[in-house]
């Protein structure tokens, strides 16, 4: 007969993640939860490819970020022109942008960069523990029109 595993009241239940490994040992994830070990954990998001003709070589040159947060905060923006290799802070080398708390409402937030390549990213790293909801994103491209040799293939 399976067991279901103790979910203590504090906790709903909608909001846990719950895992099981070969060792019978159960592990959860609660989205509360800001520390490992003493750790504060860090998390980001990674968009998909931004620019989606397959084999151009675009440039990214600012992004716009619609957003609303619970409170004043810090996320750091970086975009990558190779899939997720490498990565470029935004320009004038600097690692943060501020945003406001939008009680909410939503909000836009603009980084400039400067970034050629064929598979470009966007990456979010939320640097404190305030909750920032993202609504989208919209990136400015221009189009270089290098085709990558010998990609001739779609996606």
């Amino acid at each position: 007969m399976p067991v279901q595993p103790f979910v203590p009241p504090v906790y709903r239940a909608d909001r846990v993640f719950m895992i099981a490994n070969g060792a019978n040992e159960i592990h959860r994830f609660d989205e509360t939860i800001l520390t490992q070990e003493g750790s504060t954990i860090t998390a980001y998001w990674q968009s998909w490819r931004l620019n989606l003709e397959h084999g151009f070589e675009y440039t990214l040159e600012e992004m716009q970020l619609l957003y609303s947060a619970d409170g004043a905060t810090t996320i750091t923006l970086s975009t990558s022109g190779d899939g997720g290799n490498t990565w470029t802070a935004i320009l004038g080398d600097v690692a943060t942008t501020t945003i406001d708390a939008t009680t909410g409402d939503i909000r836009t937030a603009v980084a400039g960069f400067n970034v050629t390549g064929y598979d470009l990213r966007l990456r979010i790293q939320f640097t404190t523990d305030v909750a920032v909801k993202i609504f989208g994103f919209i990136p400015k491209l221009v189009k270089r029109g290098r085709l990558r040799a010998n990609d001739y293939s779609s996606p």
